[in-house]
């Protein structure tokens, strides 16, 4: 490690030294003859040469020469001292030049350092401070650390002879020098080609590093070379002061060729005010600025750099630069300008030039660039940022804080132009009214040019007329992932008035925008022939003092549009609060065109209109053809009309069809609107039997007219705008054809016919004739309807009305309309007192007394209606009773039937016939009869007391007698057998006689003695009649039909069968029983109910709202205990309908009570004859209730005697023919089969058992019955298994 130390050391020593040895030091003071002769230093020189001028002062004008001449053989170094050496010139003529020649030399470096250069003036001699000739580019100069100040007259000049391209460093660079105060050009170059090519730039280069320019004249004249400055600094440059007539004036920089390469890196620009010229002046360029500030430069003829033409591949390049308060940075004709990551602030234009570029047919690329302002002070721009005749691409570009003058910020002819990643904020564009844009495109002639807008963000911004406007004749326009927000402008926000366009709309949210143009529809505008899709985006909080207040597509030829996904909320325009739709003036030339229309899933709410169509109004003739799905309309509102949608007429053409659409809640003034149109046709409201009307001569005649829209909606006019139409009524006779009657009034005396009041508008939809009133001879005339102000030609939908006048009626008071005219009179109905109710109770008449024509309260007469009285007919009267109530005696006569039953029955309580059916039942039955008789006597009722004691004895009488019924065909149908049923029980008491049963049905050979039949033993339960317990007693069960073994086990099985029967009809008994209760119980309630509601409503008669008045004008009390016994009469209906129904298979049965077919017969009379004429009646005669009372009290009474008779007379029958106790009269059991032969069950043929067994089996059957109707049945279980046992 040591040896290497120690041998970069010697190394580095060795080539001082040999530097030393080979390089000549020449030190030179200011005095000395070697400073005066310095020109013989430089011959024959072949050693490189430093030359140190050690003085800090160096009067060049002591030097005798015009020009130093220096060959380069070897490398030259001149370097002043460390604080800077001055060569001052002092302005004298024909003073030293030093002239530096590389001609034949390669590879030579000539040094300048720490020299001022000051006070240069040859005055005429055309010559420069120094003079570089250079044929090969591998060569070099450098001067570091120099100052050229205070110089009048031109300072370096490189003269150029190469085309090698194979260099790319820089052959003459500047480190840290300054140029103060110089008046001539600073650099000059001149480059001699060979051969001409695109590339001769990049053989020579100047390169400014860390230099600073300020207050200079002119400073680079450059030719074929590549110029490039690196953190250099200038301020206050003017134009040069050329002595040469040849050459033109310049400030900054200036070349004369057409290819040249100009760099600009870190450096600035500031302070600059030059008049006349531009900052730098070009024919052909490449411009590259980075990093780089411009500040406060500006010229007098508008712009900076002027490049008068680029060719192939030239091109200017700006990134990361700022640009504030400057001219126009581009003038000429530029093929492609590139701006990236910089920042344009405080643009105060003067002149018409645009503000960034005045080039044609330029193609613009800006990146990342913000054109904003500082310090709040807005930009202030006369015309627009860019030529319109180039091609723009925007990406992630800022505008905000811009104030132009010009008709658009940006504006672009026949050339696509894209704005991607965009804001635009608080610009505004101050032009004339109707012609001021941020954008404005035209496509012009050419086709299909673009216009696309991505993820852009417009904000708080102004314009004077449409913010984006489109035109020309075909283009396509597309605009997505976009917010465009609270924009103000006088005009729409986006305008395409282009002949031809497609329109691509997806994913934007448009809100909090004002259209603040009367004339000028739609903050979005579409025109002409539109190719359109919108999708998935959101239109809020948008204001239109005109038409469509978020779209308005207009002046429609043709039209291809998707309206698809898209939310229409809180719009506002004058009409179509959301869409306005309408055709073009020349429409009518393309009816034959097939229209594309597709509107899905679109919702508008709450969108308003201050006229017409809250979210929708259309005037385009192809909407028809629109397929619509899933669209919404909700809660939108208009002024005027169609709170949702406004169609003005053609509905079948203008608006789509409207069952594919949820519209509600739409308002128009808060009533419901979801649609309409303008005033259709008006139909007539009063109703006039067949189109006729009777009236009296005189008479007031009301009738009403209502005008429709073409939605058959009612023209609910609130804010009166159809008040202007007038409908006026006038007369002609139908014989006739002449209409008289044309005034208001008519009071000649040659005129028959008058009329009042004929003229009326319409309010809210309806025009009503309230005070039309006509006085006319007896005749029949036809009501002509005259519309008046019709301009929307709306239609009468209604025939004729025939008018048939007629003379005046007894009661009523004739005077003559005109005395004049002593054939047209009019009638006037009596005038009474004021105590007189006329209308209500009263009536009031004419005196027949008086003759003459007077209507006076004193003479007239205030006559009662039916059902009043009284002086002042206010006291009711009431439908009179007496004649029913005179019949209650007759009343009486069912009551004491059933009681007189009662008494025989108790006394003959102990016949067989009695006990077996029961004697309680038979007196409950009656029992319940009675009741409901006892209810005839309250059936007249005045009161609810009264009412309500009817209704509490007939519910209890009926609810009984269906007790009783329901009981009785219970048990039949569960305890009954079908006669065609040959096996049924066969009861014998042990010990009986009979010791052998012979069942003559079956096959002889089964015929055995009594110990081979099968006998169960089973425990009965009778009846104690002393003290209603239960005691047991043996009873022997035997079946005929099982006289074998196997047989046994299937009897077993019939006898628990039986069993359950029993038990089950115990058990319906139980139920009944409990039904009954509960239907008693909830009488009971329903009294109660309804007693606490009349009591607390009905305190007094004359607002008792239970009287009401009948047909015949008397007053009744209508109970409202009526609405529940309607609904238990259609109960007790549907009751004995389902008692028929279980009873028709009755005739089939035996071991049943004969009396059932008389109850089955007593209901075809209930189902006839009782609730039912209870129902009709309540029904039909509602009205008219003494004929209700008649008619129900006859025909119940007779049904429910009729029922009663049919189920007593029986028992009175038997007992009195002595039979009361012969079982075999009253129930059915069958004893003998039907013979075959003789069809017959009394031949003795088919004798089946003997007349002690026939009696013990059916009385055992009658026992089965009294033990089902216990309340409570002992051991019947034990019994059952005893009875398997």
């Amino acid at each position: 490690m040591l040896f290497i130390y120690r041998y970069f050391i010697s190394a580095f020593i060795f080539i001082i030294y040999f530097k030393n040895i080979n390089t000549k030091v020449i030190n030179i003071r200011n005095n000395e003859s070697s400073f005066y002769n310095i020109f013989n230093i430089f011959n024959n020189l072949d050693t490189d040469l430093t030359i140190n001028f050690v003085d800090s002062y160096y009067d060049m004008t002591k030097i005798n020469f015009y020009k130093i001449y220096v060959n380069v053989n070897s490398n030259i170094s001149f370097v002043g001292c460390s604080n800077g050496t001055v060569f001052d010139y002092k302005r004298e003529k024909d003073k030293i030049s030093l002239n530096i020649d590389f001609k034949g030399t390669k590879n030579k470096l000539v040094t300048i350092e720490n020299i001022y250069f000051i006070n240069f003036d040859p005055r005429g001699q055309n010559t420069f401070a120094m003079h570089f000739l250079m044929d090969n580019n591998d060569n070099k100069v450098i001067i570091n650390n120099c100052t050229f100040q205070d110089n009048y007259y031109d300072l370096i000049f490189f003269n150029l002879i190469s085309d090698n391209l194979s260099i790319s460093e820089p052959q003459f660079i500047f480190n840290n020098c300054n140029f103060y105060n110089n008046k001539q050009k600073i650099i000059y170059t001149y480059h001699i080609i060979k051969n001409k090519n695109n590339d001769l730039y990049k053989c020579y280069a100047i390169k400014m590093v860390n230099c600073n320019f300020i207050n200079n004249n002119g400073l680079f004249f450059i030719h074929f070379m590549r110029f490039i400055c690196e953190n250099c600094y200038f301020s206050k440059i003017n134009q040069s002061q050329n002595t040469n007539e040849n050459e033109l004036p310049f400030t900054l920089l200036y070349t004369s060729a057409s290819i040249n390469f100009i760099s600009f890196k870190n450096t600035t620009f500031e302070d600059i005010n030059i008049s006349k010229l531009p900052l730098i002046d070009s024919n052909g360029l490449i411009l590259e600025i980075e990093d780089s500030r411009f500040s406060n430069c500006v010229t007098d003829n508008g712009y900076l750099i002027s490049i008068k033409q680029q060719y192939n591949n030239q091109y200017v390049k700006i990134k990361n630069s700022i640009f504030i308060n400057i001219s126009t940075l581009f003038n000429g004709n530029l093929k492609l300008v590139s701006i990236s990551n910089s920042i344009f602030k405080d643009l105060k234009i003067k002149n018409l030039l645009p503000t960034i570029a005045s080039s044609k047919y330029t193609k613009f690329v800006i990146e990342n660039t913000e054109f904003l302002i500082v310090h709040s002070h807005l930009i202030s721009l006369s015309n627009s940022l860019f030529e319109e005749e180039s091609e723009y691409s925007f990406t992630n570009v800022t505008f905000k804080n811009i104030i132009t003058n010009s008709n658009a910020l940006i504006k672009c002819n026949h050339n696509d132009i894209s704005f991607t990643n965009v804001e635009v904020d608080n610009v505004i564009c101050a032009g004339d009214s109707d012609d001021s844009s941020l954008i404005l495109f035209n496509s012009e002639y050419t086709n299909n040019k673009i216009l696309h807008l991505n993820n852009i963000k417009i904000t708080n911004s102004k314009s004077n007329g449409s913010f984006i406007k489109i035109v020309g004749d075909t283009n396509i326009f597309v605009i997505e992932n976009s917010i465009i927000n609270n924009i103000i402008s006088y005009g729409p926000i986006i305008e395409n008035s282009s002949l031809m366009s497609k329109i691509i709309m997806s994913n934007n949210n448009f809100i909090n925008n004002i259209n603040n143009s009367k004339y000028n529809c739609g903050n979005i505008q579409f025109n002409n022939n539109l190719d359109i899709s919108i999708s998935t985006s959101n239109f809020s909080n948008n204001i239109i003092k005109s038409n469509g207040g978020a779209i308005c597509i207009k002046n429609i030829l043709y039209m291809k549009l998707n309206l698809t996904s898209n939310l229409f909320n809180y719009n506002s325009a004058l009409n179509g609060g959301a869409l306005f739709l309408k055709d073009g003036i020349n429409n009518s030339n393309n009816n034959n065109r097939s229209d594309e229309i597709s509107i899905e899933n679109n919702m508008f709410y709450h969108n308003h209109a201050k006229n017409f169509g809250g979210a929708i109004y259309s005037e385009y003739s192809k909407l028809y053809l629109a397929t619509t799905k899933n669209n919404t309309i909700i809660n939108n509102s208009a002024d005027n009309m169609g709170g949702g949608i406004f169609t003005p007429s053609s509905i079948n053409k203008t608006m789509f069809n409207l069952n594919n659409l949820e519209i509600h809640n739409n308002t128009v003034n808060s009533y419901n609107n979801d649609y309409s149109s303008k005033p259709k046709y008006i139909k007539l409201k009063t109703y006039f039997n067949e189109n006729r009307v009777n009236i009296i001569t005189g008479d007031y005649l009301n009738i009403n007219f209502i005008l429709y829209d073409e939605y058959d909606n009612i023209m609910v006019d609130k804010a009166k705008l159809y008040s202007f139409i007038t409908i006026k009524l006038l007369l002609k006779p139908k014989e006739r054809n002449t209409i008289y009657n044309d005034d208001d009034i008519l009071f000649n005396t040659t005129s028959k016919y008058y009329m009042k009041g004929n003229i009326g508008t319409f309010v809210n939809g309806e025009c009503n004739f309230k005070n039309l009133r006509i006085f006319a001879k007896k005749d029949t005339y036809i009501l002509i309807v005259k519309i008046e102000n019709n301009v929307d030609n709306i239609d009468l939908l209604f025939e004729d009305i025939e008018i048939n006048v007629s003379n005046c009626n007894e009661n009523q008071i004739k005077f003559h309309y005109n005395h004049k005219n002593e054939d047209v009179y009019y009638c006037e109905n009596p005038l009474c007192r004021a105590s007189c109710p006329v209308d209500i109770s009263a009536k009031c008449m004419p005196n027949p007394k008086i003759t003459k024509s007077i209507n006076n309260i004193d003479y007239n007469m205030c006559i009662c209606l039916k059902g009043w009285k009284g002086d002042n007919c206010d006291e009711m009267v009431f439908v009179d009773y007496i004649k029913i109530k005179r019949t209650s005696l007759v009343l009486f006569i069912p009551i004491f039937i059933p009681v007189i039953y009662i008494i025989f029955i108790v006394y003959n309580r102990k016949q067989k016939i009695i006990r077996d059916i029961g004697y309680f039942r038979i007196l409950y039955f009656s029992f319940g009869y009675i009741i409901y008789f006892i209810s005839n006597l309250f059936i007249a009722y005045n009161d609810f007391p009264v009412c309500s004691l009817n209704f509490l004895f007939k519910h209890f009488g009926i609810l009984s007698v269906l007790l009783i019924h329901y009981i009785n065909i219970i048990m039949s149908l569960k305890l009954g057998l079908k006669k065609q049923n040959n096996s049924k029980f066969k009861f014998y008491e042990k010990g009986s006689n009979n010791n052998q049963s012979i069942n003559l049905s079956k096959p002889s050979s089964q015929i055995y003695e009594k110990e081979n039949h099968n006998e169960y033993n089973i425990r009965r339960n009778t009846i104690n009649e002393n003290s209603n317990t239960i005691r047991e007693r043996d009873i022997t069960f035997f079946n005929e039909s099982n006289l074998l073994t196997e047989s046994s086990l299937s009897y077993n099985n019939e006898i628990k069968t039986y069993h359950k029967k029993i038990k089950a009809v115990h058990s319906l008994f139980l139920e009944l029983i409990y039904i009954y209760i509960t239907f008693l119980f909830l009488i009971i309630f329903i009294i109660i109910y309804y007693t606490s509601i009349n009591y607390r409503t009905n305190t007094n008669i004359k607002n008792n709202q239970n009287f009401q008045q009948s047909k015949n004008g008397y007053w009744y009390y209508k109970c409202s205990l009526e609405k529940p016994d309607l609904f238990l009469n259609l109960l007790y209906l549907i009751s004995f309908v389902i008692i028929l129904f279980l009873s028709n298979s009755f005739s089939n049965y035996e071991c049943i009570f004969k009396f059932i077919q008389y109850i089955i017969y007593s209901n075809y009379i209930a189902v006839a004859m009782g609730p039912i004429i209870n129902i009709i009646n309540s029904i039909t005669l509602k009205d008219q209730q003494n004929t209700k009372i008649i008619i129900d009290t006859i025909l119940n009474t007779l049904c429910y005697l009729s029922i009663f008779v049919l189920n007593s007379w029986d028992k009175i029958y038997y007992i009195l023919r002595k039979d009361g106790n012969n079982t075999n009269i009253y129930f059915i059991y069958k004893r003998h089969d039907l013979c075959l032969i003789h069809h017959s069950t009394t031949c003795g043929c088919k004798l089946n058992i003997s007349k002690e067994t026939f009696e013990t089996n059916y009385n055992n059957y009658i026992n089965l019955y009294k033990t089902c109707l216990k309340f409570h049945i002992v051991n019947i279980d034990r019994n059952i298994s005893n009875m398997n046992n």
